[in-house]
């Protein structure tokens, strides 16, 4: 259940701005962070297929093989699923950042500091 906001409390409408901000301007740096994270599991999981075509394998090494690229896949979908929700925050974010709300945001942040 959400909590309500209570803008009486300049302490707490402060630390609410500050995160909107923050959010807003760390945006890029967390995409392109998962997105360095999803293309090194793309290579992992490359790997991993290479291993299993290539290498001569007993059984026990194949299931070996094939448990760390689940666990890779896995762990590129965990990413994917977060970049998504990046990119929807991102979405809107571009809308207000293109209409100013950052530079309002921080004015708003040193009008309540006071």
């Amino acid at each position: 259940m959400s909590k309500e906001l209570n803008i009486e409390n300049s302490e707490e409408l402060k630390e609410l701005l500050v995160n909107i901000n923050n959010m807003f301007t760390n945006l890029d740096i967390i995409k392109k962070h998962l997105e360095i994270q999803i293309n090194i599991k793309e290579e992992e999981t490359q790997d991993y297929l290479h291993e299993l075509e290539l290498a001569k394998l007993n059984g026990i090494d194949i299931m070996k093989v094939a448990k760390k690229l689940i666990e890779t896949r896995k762990e590129r979908r965990e990413f994917k699923n977060k970049l998504e929700l990046i990119n929807t925050l991102k979405g809107y974010a571009d809308k207000y950042i293109t209409k100013g709300i950052i530079a309002d945001t921080k004015q708003v942040i040193k009008n309540v500091i006071r």
